[in-house]
């Protein structure tokens, strides 16, 4: 049986070889006319040759060069048997489950060979074929195991690790997407949320660097009440539902001396990040909540937190909408972290890994650095805090801190990263409530409708925002920290009935620009003391708690604002204290931080809370109100007892009487037309004789 040649040729069988090689020894003519001899061409001739040595060697080769090409072409068939093989197996996983991810999944074939490789037509999802210890994703019918890869840009989706996008808004229902979603986020890819509402019941958490998770859409709320949600039904959302989620990140802003200290209440995130640079953009989280239900006690499903950034540096939400009455807040920023502390513990009870460590960092470095450099951007938040920026409270003992996870002491470096370069721009963030009132929280939070209430969990008061970050371990007694400054925020709108709009605490540098502030639809509801009084008549003695549109204490430095539109609700505007308003030029700038209206032969006046001395400024006619009742505003300085000592600056007209310290103003001591002035402790009190009626006086602390 004749062998083949490499290129496919038939070889020449021993006779004919012996025949080709041995025939020049006989000799022939070449004439081609006749002849006699065994060959099959030439003449035989006289003449003889002697045999070629080329000729003899190929002619002994021969057989071994035959059986090396016969077992060549045995190989070559094989392979290609393997090949056909698996060319075969490919075709058939396409031809079986091409169609949809349902039909791949519902398939009851029960084997195919491992790295098979299959794409759904209909989504198109990728999956390989793995063994169940190489830790699959999912399982088909047939009891093939199957994990996830990802798209051509390093995306996978939501739906190929088993989420269901069944999630109902309105009735607090659906598949519960827990544990799908926490295994798409434990794989090293991007991930896609994909179409549709998918519900969760507890958190989903974040521990990749620099991971992109990105939805279909935010959608929006515009200016419609909460309830409504008009236009909000983004084509991606994560639903927070039920009232089961762990409590279980513990933050560590309160200082702790010994584990007879209580540590920060324990919080339920929807979305946990621990991955610094990350980003997440173009979908919505919501909190379901039964909105035909208007007692102010209703806030919803029972979670703390939307989205909580643990200690990590340049993170950043773009075009993400968070709706709800998350009980702590809609964003959490938390800087409380230190070098030397131990990293808190994942979902799982492991410490949450290190940032990836530079080449020049050291041991510690690389950790997590608070919420430096962190953004926001086109967010749109309602509910009852939409963004927290916390670092610890002050302790200025110097003294060791005492921290859970260890239960060992370390030195008080928390917050040392502090959250400086914080960037927000065009976002709208609301506190309001579906009631129409101020919101009451339930048993377990406080009645923050009182001022004791609002103590028993002050940092979660409802309000726009929430800035309280910096070093903490410092014997100083009053003073900003270098930790947090630089924060720029360029909001499009804040929206507050509550008793803050932005409250803030230790900041260095704070850049308000570009924004406009309105007050939602209708009147609030009063927030009382402790005797039920109006929180506004009798805030005097309120030392350490401050209510208002912009609200600061002796913790808070140089803050520039630029560029603002106030339409406030007439009490809103209260208490500057410490702080110093700072223009772009680097000159000190007065805002109005109070108004009161006065009518005609009535007496009013203007408390306040100083310490370490100032200046205020009173000029009649409110904020915005083009009119001007009096020629020239009074500057009154204070002593240390906190009483104005009244002093004119320039004219003040015949119009203005001051009064000696101590004096009621009274119609008998008021001349006609005039408005009088006189200081006590903590307040300056007027009386108004004027004839056009009532007047409001605006007032400023320099």
């Amino acid at each position: 049986m004749r062998a083949f040649y490499a290129w496919g040729l038939l070889m020449p069988t021993f006779e004919e070889l012996v025949h080709l090689n041995l025939r020049d020894h006989q000799g022939y003519t070449g004439d081609g006319q006749g002849g006699d001899g065994a060959l099959p061409v030439g003449d035989t001739s006289t003449a003889r040759k002697p045999i070629d040595k080329r000729d003899l060697r190929t002619l002994l080769l021969a057989p071994q060069a035959a059986v090396q090409s016969a077992l060549d072409a045995a190989d070559r068939a094989e392979q290609a048997a393997e090949d056909a093989a698996s060319v075969q197996a490919d075709i058939q996983g396409a031809t079986l489950f091409a169609a949809t991810m349902a039909t791949l999944l519902a398939s009851p074939v029960t084997s195919y060979p491992l790295g098979t490789i299959f794409t759904t037509r209909k989504e198109g999802y990728s999956f390989e074929v793995v063994a169940l210890g190489d830790d699959p994703d999912l399982m088909t019918a047939g009891g093939v195991f199957l994990r996830a890869l990802p798209d051509g840009d390093g995306f996978v989706s939501l739906a190929q690790f088993g989420a269901v996008a069944d999630g109902d808004r309105y009735t607090g229902t659906g598949t519960d997407n827990t544990d799908a979603i926490r295994k798409a986020f434990a794989s090293v890819y991007n991930i896609k949320i994909g179409w549709g509402t998918f519900a969760v019941r507890d958190t989903i958490q974040n521990l990749r660097e620099n991971r992109v998770v990105k939805g279909s859409g935010m959608g929006m709320c515009c200016s419609s009440p909460i309830q409504d949600r008009l236009y909000f039904k983004a084509p991606s959302c994560i639903l927070a539902i039920g009232d089961t989620a762990t409590k279980r990140v513990i933050t560590r802003r309160k200082y702790r001396a010994s584990a007879a200290d209580p540590n920060d209440p324990a919080l339920a995130a929807v979305i946990e990040n621990w991955g610094a640079g990350s980003t997440f953009k173009d979908f919505s989280i919501e909190l379901f909540c039964d909105y035909t239900n208007a007692a102010r006690t209703n806030l919803g499903a029972n979670w703390d937190v939307g989205f909580f950034n643990g200690c990590r540096s340049n993170v950043g939400l773009d075009h993400v909408s968070i709706l709800g009455y998350f009980r702590a807040a809609s964003t959490y920023w938390d800087v409380t972290d230190a070098y030397g502390i131990p990293n808190l513990l994942d979902i799982y009870g492991d410490p949450v890994p290190f940032p990836t460590l530079g080449d020049d960092d050291g041991p510690e470095y690389g950790r997590g650095s608070g919420a430096d450099g962190c953004w926001m951007h086109r967010c749109e938040i309602r509910g009852r805090l939409a963004r927290v920026i916390l670092g610890p409270d002050r302790n200025r003992t110097g003294a060791a801190y005492y921290d859970w996870v260890t239960d060992a002491t370390y030195p008080d470096d928390r917050g040392q990263s502090g959250a400086s370069d914080f960037r927000s721009r065009d976002c709208a963030l609301r506190a309001e409530h579906h009631s129409n009132s101020r919101m009451k929280d339930p048993a377990g939070y406080g009645d923050t409708l009182t001022y004791a209430g609002m103590m028993s969990e002050p940092d979660f008061a409802p309000a726009v925002q929430y800035i309280d970050s910096g070093v903490t371990n410092s014997p100083d007694v009053a003073g900003p920290t270098a930790a947090a400054r630089g924060i720029v925020l360029d909001d499009l709108r804040y929206v507050s009935r509550e008793a803050f709009s932005t409250r803030l605490g230790q900041v260095k540098e704070l850049y308000f620009g570009r924004r406009t502030w309105a007050e939602s639809a209708g009147t609030p509801a009063a927030l009382t003391d402790t005797l039920g009084a109006d929180i506004f008549a009798n805030r005097v003695n309120e030392e350490t708690h401050f209510y208002g549109h912009l609200c600061t204490n002796e913790d808070t430095g140089r803050v520039v604002w630029e560029n603002t539109v106030l339409s406030i609700f007439t009490k809103w505007v209260y208490s500057w204290q410490w702080t110093q308003l700072i223009d772009r030029q680097g000159r000190k700038r007065g805002i109005d931080c109070g108004i009161e209206r006065t009518a005609t032969g009535a007496s009013g006046a203007i408390k306040f809370n100083v310490k370490t001395g100032g200046v205020i400024q009173i000029t009649p006619g409110g904020v915005g109100s083009g009119v001007v009742l009096l020629d020239a505003g009074g500057l009154f300085r204070f002593d240390t007892a906190s009483t104005p000592v009244l002093r004119s600056v320039g004219s003040l007209e015949a119009n203005v009487t001051l009064l000696a310290p101590g004096t009621e103003p009274t119609n008998d001591n008021t001349p006609a037309e005039h408005i009088s002035f006189s200081a006590f402790p903590g307040e300056i009190r007027f009386r108004n004789r004027l004839a056009v009626g009532a007047v409001d006086l605006s007032w400023s602390l320099l």
